[in-house]
């Protein structure tokens, strides 16, 4: 593939980043660490929204199409009191505070592992 002279040029004229002064190697391997963490965590974060989302979406199937699975009996004043409304956004906002809250202790425990390689080192 033949280089274009402007290209070539542009290049050239580009300075190189110069590295801070306290840079060396061990900052290098405690960024890419942190970096790797952060990503871990988007990951796990990421799956559990898509879980809820799904489950979310799954309940509404079964809702519209109106399949009837065994009831469990909590009691008939539990029963009486429940609406459409409730059961309808109810059990999802439920799942969704419970997906919430994951989160919450996989990122402290993330955060407490960092912690802890930070105090080793």
């Amino acid at each position: 593939m033949k280089r274009s002279k402007a290209i070539s040029k542009a290049a050239q004229r580009i300075s190189t980043p110069t590295l801070p002064s306290d840079f060396n190697a061990r900052l290098m391997v405690s960024v890419t660490r942190q970096a790797r963490r952060q990503r871990r965590t988007e990951i796990i974060t990421n799956i559990i929204a898509s879980m809820g989302i799904i489950a979310m979406i799954v309940y509404g199937v079964i809702l519209m199409l109106e399949i009837d699975f065994p009831k469990i009996n909590f009691g008939i004043r539990l029963d009486a009191d429940m609406s459409y409304h409730m059961r309808m956004w109810g059990i999802p906002t439920v799942f969704v505070v419970a997906m919430l809250v994951a989160e919450m202790f996989i990122r402290q425990h993330i955060r407490m592992h960092k912690i802890r390689d930070e105090i080793k080192k």
